[in-house]
Protein backbone atom coordinates (compact mmCIF):
# COMPACT_ATOMS: atom_id res chain seq x y z
CA UNK A 1 0.00 0.00 0.00
CA UNK A 2 0.98 3.61 -0.57
CA UNK A 3 2.25 5.56 2.28
CA UNK A 4 2.68 9.53 1.87
CA UNK A 5 5.54 11.92 3.63
CA UNK A 6 4.06 15.61 2.98
CA UNK A 7 7.83 17.21 2.99
CA UNK A 8 8.15 21.25 4.32
CA UNK A 9 11.93 21.46 3.96
CA UNK A 10 12.40 24.65 5.98
CA UNK A 11 12.07 24.05 9.90
CA UNK A 12 12.01 20.46 9.50
CA UNK A 13 15.42 19.10 7.76
CA UNK A 14 17.16 22.44 9.19
CA UNK A 15 17.10 24.21 12.71
CA UNK A 16 17.69 27.89 14.09
CA UNK A 17 20.78 26.68 15.54
CA UNK A 18 22.04 24.85 12.51
CA UNK A 19 21.03 27.87 9.98
CA UNK A 20 22.68 30.40 12.32
CA UNK A 21 26.02 27.89 12.82
CA UNK A 22 26.39 27.10 8.99
CA UNK A 23 25.62 30.84 7.63
CA UNK A 24 27.98 32.68 9.73
CA UNK A 25 24.78 34.22 11.56
CA UNK A 26 23.44 35.75 8.68
CA UNK A 27 20.73 33.48 7.86
CA UNK A 28 21.38 32.56 4.55
CA UNK A 29 24.23 31.98 2.11
CA UNK A 30 24.54 33.50 -1.17
CA UNK A 31 26.68 31.62 -4.13
CA UNK A 32 27.38 33.79 -7.22
CA UNK A 33 24.51 36.02 -6.82
CA UNK A 34 21.68 33.03 -5.78
CA UNK A 35 20.47 31.43 -2.58
CA UNK A 36 22.51 28.09 -1.43
CA UNK A 37 19.31 25.94 -1.14
CA UNK A 38 21.86 23.07 -0.67
CA UNK A 39 23.87 24.77 2.34
CA UNK A 40 20.31 25.18 4.52
CA UNK A 41 19.61 21.49 4.63
CA UNK A 42 21.24 19.58 7.67
CA UNK A 43 22.35 16.04 6.59
CA UNK A 44 21.53 14.84 10.15
CA UNK A 45 17.84 15.91 9.56
CA UNK A 46 17.88 14.49 6.52
CA UNK A 47 18.94 10.65 7.89
CA UNK A 48 16.13 10.77 10.26
CA UNK A 49 14.35 11.47 6.98
CA UNK A 50 15.83 8.47 5.42
CA UNK A 51 15.63 6.10 8.48
CA UNK A 52 11.85 6.80 8.24
CA UNK A 53 11.03 6.27 4.54
CA UNK A 54 13.38 2.91 5.08
CA UNK A 55 11.16 1.87 7.64
CA UNK A 56 7.55 2.65 6.01
CA UNK A 57 8.56 2.70 2.60
CA UNK A 58 6.84 5.69 2.23
CA UNK A 59 6.90 8.44 -0.80
CA UNK A 60 7.88 11.67 -0.34
CA UNK A 61 5.37 14.35 -1.55
CA UNK A 62 7.20 18.09 -1.45
CA UNK A 63 5.02 20.09 0.25
CA UNK A 64 7.46 23.17 0.90
CA UNK A 65 7.92 26.67 -0.76
CA UNK A 66 10.97 24.99 -2.44
CA UNK A 67 8.58 23.36 -4.59
CA UNK A 68 7.89 26.69 -6.35
CA UNK A 69 11.28 28.49 -5.42
CA UNK A 70 13.71 26.06 -6.61
CA UNK A 71 11.77 23.09 -8.27
CA UNK A 72 11.68 19.44 -7.77
CA UNK A 73 14.99 19.02 -9.49
CA UNK A 74 17.04 21.75 -7.39
CA UNK A 75 15.38 20.41 -4.25
CA UNK A 76 15.98 16.52 -5.29
CA UNK A 77 19.78 17.65 -6.10
CA UNK A 78 19.97 19.42 -3.04
CA UNK A 79 18.64 17.23 -0.74
CA UNK A 80 21.17 14.34 -2.24
CA UNK A 81 24.07 16.38 -1.82
CA UNK A 82 22.89 16.11 1.92
CA UNK A 83 22.64 12.42 2.15
CA UNK A 84 18.68 11.78 0.97
CA UNK A 85 19.22 8.29 -0.47
CA UNK A 86 15.66 8.09 -2.21
CA UNK A 87 13.97 10.48 -4.95
CA UNK A 88 11.29 12.88 -4.19
CA UNK A 89 8.03 11.12 -5.92
CA UNK A 90 5.89 14.15 -6.20
CA UNK A 91 5.14 17.60 -5.62
CA UNK A 92 1.77 19.07 -4.47
CA UNK A 93 0.01 21.33 -7.17
CA UNK A 94 0.58 25.36 -6.16
CA UNK A 95 -2.69 26.99 -5.45
CA UNK A 96 -2.51 30.88 -5.40
CA UNK A 97 -4.48 32.10 -2.79
CA UNK A 98 -5.05 28.78 -1.25
CA UNK A 99 -3.23 27.86 1.98
CA UNK A 100 -0.27 24.71 2.22
CA UNK A 101 -3.50 22.51 3.84
CA UNK A 102 -5.76 23.17 0.56
CA UNK A 103 -2.97 22.35 -1.61
CA UNK A 104 -2.81 18.99 0.29
CA UNK A 105 -6.17 18.21 0.67
CA UNK A 106 -6.62 18.88 -3.19
CA UNK A 107 -3.79 16.20 -3.55
CA UNK A 108 -5.45 13.83 -1.39
CA UNK A 109 -8.40 14.11 -3.06
CA UNK A 110 -7.16 12.48 -6.26
CA UNK A 111 -7.28 8.68 -4.78
CA UNK A 112 -10.18 6.59 -4.24
CA UNK A 113 -9.00 5.21 -0.61
CA UNK A 114 -7.28 8.05 0.73
CA UNK A 115 -3.81 6.30 1.69
CA UNK A 116 -1.63 6.14 5.29
CA UNK A 117 -0.02 9.91 5.16
CA UNK A 118 1.74 12.41 7.22
CA UNK A 119 2.78 15.68 6.96
CA UNK A 120 6.16 17.30 8.00
CA UNK A 121 5.38 20.82 8.72
CA UNK A 122 6.52 23.71 11.12
CA UNK A 123 3.62 25.83 9.99
CA UNK A 124 0.88 25.14 11.70
CA UNK A 125 -1.80 26.05 9.27
CA UNK A 126 -0.51 23.26 7.28
CA UNK A 127 -2.09 20.83 9.36
CA UNK A 128 -5.39 22.58 9.75
CA UNK A 129 -8.45 19.44 9.79
CA UNK A 130 -5.17 16.77 9.38
CA UNK A 131 -5.43 15.63 13.59
CA UNK A 132 -2.88 12.77 14.08
CA UNK A 133 -1.97 13.03 10.38
CA UNK A 134 -0.41 16.52 11.06
CA UNK A 135 3.36 16.32 12.81
CA UNK A 136 4.17 19.93 14.04
CA UNK A 137 8.03 20.34 13.74
CA UNK A 138 9.23 22.59 16.18
CA UNK A 139 12.73 23.69 15.10
CA UNK A 140 14.03 20.43 12.89
CA UNK A 141 12.98 16.96 12.38
CA UNK A 142 13.45 14.72 15.71
CA UNK A 143 13.71 11.42 16.81
CA UNK A 144 10.65 11.58 18.80
CA UNK A 145 8.85 13.15 14.71
CA UNK A 146 10.33 9.74 13.16
CA UNK A 147 8.71 7.54 15.77
CA UNK A 148 5.21 9.40 15.81
CA UNK A 149 5.53 9.28 11.80
CA UNK A 150 6.75 5.52 11.53
CA UNK A 151 3.19 4.63 14.18
CA UNK A 152 0.88 6.53 11.89
CA UNK A 153 2.04 5.42 8.33
CA UNK A 154 2.62 1.60 9.71
CA UNK A 155 -0.77 1.90 12.12
CA UNK A 156 -3.73 -0.33 10.20
CA UNK A 157 -6.44 1.73 11.77
CA UNK A 158 -5.48 4.34 9.21
CA UNK A 159 -5.27 1.90 6.29
CA UNK A 160 -8.27 2.08 3.82
CA UNK A 161 -9.87 4.93 4.83
CA UNK A 162 -12.61 6.35 2.44
CA UNK A 163 -12.50 9.98 1.22
CA UNK A 164 -16.10 11.66 2.25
Amino acid sequence: MKRLIFLDIDGVLNSAQFIAENTNGEGVIIVDGAFDATSHIDPLRVERLNRLIAATHAEVVLSSSWRRLFGVEKTQFSLKAKGFAYEIADSTVRMPGHPRQAEIESYLSSFTVRPPFVILDDATEAGIGFGKNFIHIHDGLEEEHIEQARRILLNSETLGEHLA
